[in-house]
């Protein structure tokens, strides 16, 4: 999914965000630093559809590139400075994700090599579980995907972010029905939104002591409505003990 209505990024404004991109089928997501080895993202970034039988397939490791340290991405033009490239050794999604419904769509990536934390790379804070997205304010989501619902739009080159509420899970489920309120949240207004490219990024939101604290991942939507209905953020803290055994 792809910001819409956003606003450009500055350089290391948002030092967690890295773009995740798999060379085999020129896809785009995005990604947050949980620590110098470990990516958190969305699961179903890794699966494609077999032409022949429809069935998911997982992507290999070693056909994906994590970008990060810089908010220009190096497509067409000469390489920004700062960029940093790492390979990926494994894909870890969760063991209940459901390709068809986006289930427990959350997964991590473990890095070849660790990412040296500087300015322009460092880990986005987790939530304790205290307050509920719904509470959070000042939240915003961050990526590189598509701007527009056009057939033709394609992912873009900055980094963009837009600031969207929290809806009420009574709306969530008037739009997507029985989506589980303990594991998902909606967010999105008319005009703002996370869109095609997009999955997998942050949403945080800026708290009293200065810091943004991780409440979701982009996970999914209805593609050609992006700006117009709710997007489905998978919750965080609902999988804290499933990351934590997989950062160890």
């Amino acid at each position: 999914f792809r910001i819409i209505g956003g606003t450009e990024a500055t350089t290391c404004e948002f030092p967690w965000m890295v773009m995740i991109y798999n060379q085999q089928t020129e896809s785009v997501c995005g990604g947050t630093i949980l620590n110098s080895t470990r990516i958190l993202t969305a699961a179903h970034c890794f699966f494609s559809e077999d032409e022949s039988t429809g069935a998911p397939v997982k992507a290999n490791a070693n056909t994906l590139i994590v970008f990060s340290g810089s908010s220009t991405m190096p497509f067409g033009v000469a390489e920004p400075d700062g960029l940093v490239r790492r390979t990926v050794l494994e894909i870890i999604t969760h063991e209940n994700f459901v390709p068809a419904t986006l289930e427990n769509d959350i997964a991590i990536l473990k890095l070849t090599r660790p990412i040296i934390f500087d300015a322009c790379h460092k880990p986005l804070c987790m939530v304790d579980g205290s307050k509920a997205p719904q509470q959070a304010t000042n939240c915003r989501t961050m990526g590189w995907g598509i701007a527009s619902n056009a057939v033709d739009a394609t992912a873009e080159r900055q980094l963009k972010y837009v600031d969207i509420p929290v809806s009420t899970d009574d709306a969530c489920r008037r739009i997507y029905g029985n989506l589980s309120s303990d594991r998902t949240f909606c967010a999105g207004t008319n005009g703002k939104d996370s869109c095609q490219g997009d999955s997998g990024g942050p949403f945080a939101c800026l708290e009293g002591d200065g810091r943004y604290y991780f409440y979701g991942v982009v996970s999914a939507g209805i593609s050609q409505n992006c700006g117009t209905m709710l997007g489905i953020y998978t919750k965080v803290y609902a999988y804290q003990s499933w990351i934590s055994s997989k950062t160890q």
